[in-house]
């Protein structure tokens, strides 16, 4: 799992920095820990969105570095420093420039600090904190304290600390720009170590020294006390303020001592702005708690009346306004629910503007709203008027947002209305306003009591904010050019457009289908999803990273031709990449790419390609998971832990595409045929793939010239002579061939190659710096072939073999050199000129083994009356059927195809071999075991493995593999496999074991070692029938030879394999150097 993680994670880090098209993204998966603890707990990635506390809820943004409280009235525990024992604190930080917003009601005995940051604090709430920890003169502690700087913004602060040094203290300077402060301490209601600089707000500040026996000083800092002109001290009537140079205070009558109480409020009282005939004044604004939920606050500077979650109703008779504003024009904000039904007016502001900025519902007597002039700027409001107008204005302007206005008489009056781009009278359908009734008229004449007025709303929200046509575009959350068509259902990105996202569902959401074009980055792994819709058409290049699914769809994705798109979810444990409930069609040339926790791509229905670029999915479950079918043309890569790719109908390749070998092999994991279902892509050893690259089969090149599925039969390239290619073995056949280098390389393959010659074949090359043959894989030949190079390796192939009597005959002495990765001489050097030729085929009269007992290794020389190599299949069929007993005939062997049974039944066997370089088919005999079941043909097949079926159980049964080429000839014959059906009451060997460590065994030339080979039953409760002992097979007995009994013998310097095999197929392979 981690490599596919540290994989999509590298991935997303190119992608971050570069819009491409190979990329893929990056997510942190491991936790974040912030250097902030709310109690004992700390602040995490995990956790940041729901902080632990005691009651109400707290959250922390660490992108605007803002911890929000919402009404909060305990922590769990206490924050603790070992150094200092009396420390025990509420909040501690040390984040720079935090802010704290919100609201907390919190009591704690046992506290000793309330909130402390060791670096710039910003606080602008509601906070009510009270904390009575033990006193310690050895250790100061404060009630809010700052590192550095401390700056109090607005909102209320009631702070009540009387053992603590000081209520507000700071390293740095204070700066107090609004708010109500009531603070009280035992020496200091505010100290700094620098300055106070005090420009606005209410403070009352008091300290109960004297119970300590000493006098308290209300405000005291170590630099100046500044004072801005619109704030005064109240009290003392006669204070004042130092201006020494240090050690400034406030004082009375007497310079030379402290006050230990004072306030400091700004001059202007009232403001002429009232509610429910309570006016505001500079001692309320920052916080009035006038209704049953909420507060409500007032910015004199920019006459902002801001309602935060406000909620109020009453049926009594009220003949005040809600809100009253005599002297000046104002601005509503936030959000309101006034239910009033007998209240006079609900915002009256006489002969004043109005501007209305946020979500008010507003139930009147009269007017809901009565001004001179009223805009609405966004949000959404609903007026209603129970005897009257909703809203009497001389004129309205609604530039944003949804409105509802009902009146018992009709349900807007004004002399002129102005609706902005967009914004339009949703019904009554055909109402319209006219100038000279100062009103809106329906179509049959009559005046609408209720209206309804905004933008036309589209299936489709950015960021979480609906777009409008008001807003389509000037899109929400998104700068640069972009727009939305909502007659094509069309997102459009143009030049410069970038996303910002603030919402933690879906970056981009619509219920209906969806079209995205231009150019976009969707990149926020704190939403769940990136997009999510009914339908995405993607006609351009969109990359997405999100939480839990990059993109989601109901009913399928449909990427255009040249388009591009990339999902991205490594946030939680079931995070997929792309999910769709229904197909995927990618056009041609176009990217799909999916990377997630879980599941690459997952698709309920298909996934449809057109000469794509390429598909890519990376899970750690699935690389990809399709319900349905598959249907490739197209580079395909996925990886996946558990599978690469899963698919619940068939996978369909175009004649173009295949399994290959490319950058991602693994030898162990990597696929390399289907299982015989056609369910599922198996490795080399027939387990299920995790790793899976789909691509060009016909990745060879003659003489610069590409082999295609239309060429196979005929290749160009050739100077002269004859040549074809099967791409499903990877076999060149060349029939008396001339290849020349006139353009390229003579030969050049992305894969293993299988050369197959006939007659001379002749490659040369005359341009500098290039070889004959190029292959990226293994190159077998079989047969004669000339190749000639000016200056560099004859035949470059990362492994190599001379297959059925085809001999190295120049350079002299000449090798494969596995290092090199060419054919080298007897020194050592890579050869320009290489010349392999076919021995001529003897018929030698059959010997026995030098060594009694061992198997000397496999030759190709057709023996008669044996299943030697180089016989005809009939021949050795022949020979086959008349076998007269259960023992290995003469002229199989064991290494080439290491035959097994791999799985067994009841009722059924199911055989599997190694792939053998040119055979075309494999040919399966079998019977029951005993002499006088004589062999049966079963089966003929192409792939690796077969299953034979209704079987009877607890049976042994015996079979016999054959390989065989093109031609009919006979490549290789398996050991006899004697294998059981379960049920009965014997059994299969499951494992063998030997005395050489680590499977290895080293021997000075003459010496000797035995391996003591052991077998390990499948069940201790079933017996094992021997058929045959533990067989022993070298590869190579010029260097080791192997004798019945397990001895092996150094014969010459060297390595080579000794095969140790049980009569079922199961084996060991033993490693032997010689020196």
């Amino acid at each position: 799992m981690k490599n596919i993680v540290r994989t999509i994670a590298a991935f997303v880090l190119v992608m971050a920095c570069i819009f491409c098209m190979k990329t893929a993204p990056v997510v942190n998966a491991e936790e974040t820990k912030y250097d902030l603890w709310l109690g004992e707990v700390q602040v995490t990635s995990a956790n940041k969105d729901n902080i632990p506390v005691k009651s109400g809820s707290a959250s922390y943004n660490p992108a605007t570095k803002t911890l929000k409280l919402n009404n909060v009235t305990g922590v769990n525990g206490l924050k603790v420093e070992p150094d200092d024992p009396n420390f025990k604190c509420l909040i501690y930080s040390e984040i720079d420039d935090l802010t704290i917003t919100g609201s907390c009601d919190i009591k704690n005995q046992y506290a000793s600090e309330g909130f402390v940051c060791t670096q710039n604090l910003n606080l602008n709430g509601n906070f009510l904190v009270w904390i009575s920890g033990p006193y310690d003169e050895d250790y100061p502690n404060y009630g809010i304290s700052s590192g550095k700087d401390l700056i109090i913004l607005g909102g209320q602060l009631n702070c009540d600390c009387s053992n603590t040094d000081a209520m507000l203290h700071s390293k740095g300077d204070i700066y107090i720009k609004g708010g109500n402060l009531r603070l009280t301490a035992a020496f200091y209601g505010i100290y700094s170590e620098g300055d106070i600089y005090i420009s606005g707000g209410y403070i009352f500040s008091y300290t109960q020294a004297a119970g300590f026996g000493e006098k308290g000083i209300a405000i005291y800092a170590d630099g100046v006390i500044s004072l801005d002109p619109k704030v005064y001290v109240s009290t003392p009537a006669s204070g004042n303020v130092t201006e020494y140079t240090s050690h400034n205070y406030i004082y009375d009558t007497d310079p030379s001592k402290g006050v230990e109480s004072a306030t400091i409020e700004e001059k202007v009282g009232s403001y002429g702005i009232s509610i429910l005939g309570e006016q505001i004044t500079n001692r309320n604004r920052f916080g009035i708690y006038i209704f049953e939920e909420g507060i409500v606050t007032y910015d004199p500077d920019t006459n902002t009346l801001f309602f935060d979650d406000v909620y109020g109703s009453s049926t009594n008779s009220i003949s005040n306004p809600i809100v009253s504003s005599r002297n000046h024009d104002l601005i509503i904000a936030g959000n309101a629910h006034f239910d009033y039904p007998n209240c006079i007016d609900g915002i009256n502001c006489n002969n004043n503007k109005l501007k209305v900025s946020g979500n008010f519902y507003i139930s009147s007597k009269h007017n809901s709203i009565y001004a001179s002039e009223v805009t609405f700027e966004s949000g959404t409001c609903h007026l209603i008027s129970n005897e009257s107008v909703a809203i009497q204005s001389n004129s309205v302007v609604i530039k944003d947002g949804e409105h509802i206005f009902e009146g018992d008489e009709k349900a807007i009056e004004t002399s002129s209305l102005t609706l902005d781009e967009g914004i339009k009278i949703q019904s009554p359908n055909g109402a319209i306003f006219d100038a000279d009734e100062w009103t809106l008229v329906n179509s049959d004449g009559t005046y609408p009591k209720k209206v309804t007025i905004g933008p036309d709303k589209y299936d489709l929200k950015l960021s979480g904010v609906q777009v409008t046509s008001k807003n389509r575009n000037n899109l929400p959350g998104v700068t640069g050019e972009a727009s939305f068509d909502p007659q094509t259902k069309t997102l459009n990105f143009g030049q410069g457009a970038k996303f910002e996202n603030t919402s933690d569902h879906a970056m981009i959401e619509s219920g209906d289908e969806l079209t995205i074009t231009g150019k976009i980055r969707l990149m926020d792994t704190n939403a769940t999803y990136g997009i999510a819709c009914k339908k995405l058409t993607v006609d351009g290049n969109v990359i997405v990273n999100a939480k839990e699914c990059g993109v989601f769809t109901i009913s399928g994705i449909d990427i255009k031709p040249d388009a591009n798109l990339y999902g991205y979810a490594m946030q939680t444990n079931d995070a997929k990449g792309i999910s769709t409930g229904g197909n995927i069609d990618v056009g041609k040339n176009g990217t799909l790419v999916g990377g997630g926790v879980t599941t690459g791509i997952s698709v309920t229905g298909s996934i449809y390609t057109d000469s794509s670029n390429k598909i890519e999915g990376t899970g750690t479950d699935y690389g990809i998971k399709i319900g349905n079918d598959f249907k490739a043309d197209c580079d395909v890569y996925a990886h996946g832990e558990g599978e690469a790719i899963s698919f619940g109908g068939t996978m369909e390749f175009s004649p173009y595409v295949g399994i290959v070998k490319a950058l991602n092999y693994d030898s162990e994991i990597s696929a390399t045929h289907f299982s015989d279902d056609k369910k599922h892509f198996l490795a080399a050893d027939n387990s299920v793939a995790k790793i899976v690259e789909i691509g060009d089969k016909y990745g060879v090149y003659i003489n610069g010239e590409k082999i295609t599925y239309e060429t196979r039969n005929d290749i160009a390239g050739l100077k002269s002579g004859k040549g074809s290619y099967d791409a499903d073995t990877h076999t060149l056949y060349l029939d008396n061939a001339v290849i020349n280098d006139e353009k390229d390389e003579c030969i050049i393959t992305l894969d293993d190659l299988n050369l197959v010659t006939k007659g001379d074949v002749n490659l040369v090359t005359k341009t500098r710096r290039y070889y004959g043959l190029n292959i990226k894989g293994k190159l077998t030949v079989d047969g004669n072939l000339y190749i000639e190079t000016l200056d560099d390796h004859a035949i470059h192939a990362y492994d190599f073999e001379l297959l059925n009597d085809s001999e190295l005959l120049i350079p002299e002495g000449g090798r494969f050199d596995k290092e090199q990765k060419c054919i080298v001489d007897k020194d050592g050097n890579p050869a320009t000129i290489v010349k392999i030729v076919k021995k001529e085929v003897a018929t030698p009269t059959p010997a026995a083994s030098s060594e009694p007992g061992s198997t000397p290794a496999p030759g190709t020389t057709p023996e008669p009356g044996t299943v030697s190599p180089g016989n005809t299949i009939e021949d050795v069929e022949a020979v086959i059927l008349a076998l007269p007993n259960d023992n290995d005939p003469a002229g199989s062997d064991f290494a080439t195809l290491q035959a097994k049974a791999s799985k067994v039944t009841k009722n059924s066997i199911k055989l599997s071999w190694k792939k053998v370089a040119g055979a075309k088919s494999y040919y399966i005999y079998g019977n029951k075991c005993g002499n006088k079941n004589k062999y049966k043909k079963i089966k003929v097949v192409s792939k690796t493995t077969f299953t034979q079926k209704k079987l009877k159980k607890g049976t042994y049964y015996k079979y016999l593999i054959v390989a065989v080429d093109k031609a009919g000839k006979v490549l290789s014959t398996s050991k006899t496999i004697h294998a059981a059906t379960t049920g009965g009451k014997v059994g299969n060997v499951k494992s063998i074991s030997t005395k050489a460590k680590k499977n290895k065994v080293t021997l000075k030339k003459g010496k000797k070692f035995k391996l003591k080979a052991k077998q390990k039953a499948a069940s201790k409760k079933l017996k094992v029938k021997k058929h045959r002992a533990i067989q022993y097979e070298s590869t190579n007995t010029a260097v080791a030879t192997v004798s019945t009994k397990g001895v092996v013998k150094a014969v010459g310097k060297g390595k080579c394999y000794v095969y140790v095999y049980a009569q079922n197929g199961i084996t060991i392979k033993i490693k032997v150097t010689v020196k």
